[in-house]
């Protein structure tokens, strides 16, 4: 497994996860977010995971609230949401589902982790990393703490921007892209219609009548559907460069996706107003 070292307005090469600890993924934790997207036929709505961080809920538990503070500074960087719990039982009973919990573990613990992780198994969409002493905990340990239910082992002092992607990474492998859900999307007004079988962009904006855009180009029109399958809400830079660019995506900077957001706000004439910039973050489409 690799995780990419993210920086606003550049792409980076990938670094192995070997820098910052043992990677692994236990299966059962792809249900972390829901949107609920609506074709135009009026079928059963479909039900996909997405990638929202801005709303997902993060957990440190340890007895440092020193180490908690130097850390919550990463997240408040990015507009996360996380919250301090002192043990693991004080975590279970405040839990309420999707969230991601950073558990420290002392080297004493470490020798027997099951008493620590058993009030954090069995939680409904709850990832799981354990942080530590990695000169004082062996590989035999890290392997025991991911066999029982942690999805990852990585050092309490680790790199900030090695902890800030390995975080993005987290969620990006628990769910599938929205754009495999379905083809064909609506807003939630019904103004907004996009068919991605047909290539079909059709607005209705303002009681005005309905207007069909086929002046796209390919990455304006995979932008607008994103932004569509995830209505009201915040979609990074990133997340439209993993998503729409895939694997060309550590070629290309964040201003190139700024640049086809702004001539698809031009094409979409008025309604390319409803595009709004979320400074430093990246883009929300909200159909009013």
């Amino acid at each position: 497994m690799r995780f990419p070292l993210y920086r606003p307005g550049k792409r980076h090469k990938e670094y192995p996860a070997a820098i910052a600890g043992t990677a692994g993924t236990s299966p059962g934790k792809a249900a972390v977010l829901r949107k609920t997207l609506v074709d135009r036929s009026g079928n059963e709505p479909y039900n996909i995971s997405y990638n929202n961080m801005s709303a997902f809920t993060f957990w440190v538990i340890s007895p440092d609230t020193q180490h908690y503070r130097n850390w919550e500074r990463i997240f408040r960087k990015e507009s996360w949401d996380v919250h301090l719990c002192l043990t693991p039982e004080l975590f279970r009973a405040k839990y309420t589902g999707d969230g991601l919990a950073l558990i420290e573990i002392s080297p004493e613990d470490a020798a027997n982790p099951e008493k620590l992780l058993k009030p954090l198994m069995g939680l409904p969409g709850l990832i799981t990393v354990v942080f530590g002493d990695l000169q004082k905990t062996p590989p035999s340990q890290v392997a025991r703490m991911i066999e029982i239910s942690a999805d990852d082992f990585i050092p309490k002092n680790i790199d900030e921007r090695v902890l800030r992607s390995k975080l993005k990474a987290y969620l990006r492998r628990a769910m599938p892209s929205p754009n495999c859900a379905c083809t064909a999307i609506r807003s939630r007004n019904g103004d907004v219609r996009i068919d991605k079988a047909k290539r079909l962009v059709r607005i209705c904006s303002g009681g005005s009548k309905e207007k069909e855009f086929d002046c796209l180009t390919p990455k304006e029109f995979e932008i607008l559907y994103l932004l569509l399958s995830l209505e009201e809400q915040i979609v990074s830079r990133e997340v439209l460069l993993n998503h729409i660019w895939g694997e060309k995506a550590d070629t290309v900077n964040s201003e190139t996706v700024d640049k086809h957001v702004e001539s698809l706000r031009k094409k979409l004439g008025p309604f390319g107003r409803q595009i709004q910039t979320v400074y430093g973050t990246g883009y929300v489409l909200k159909c009013v």
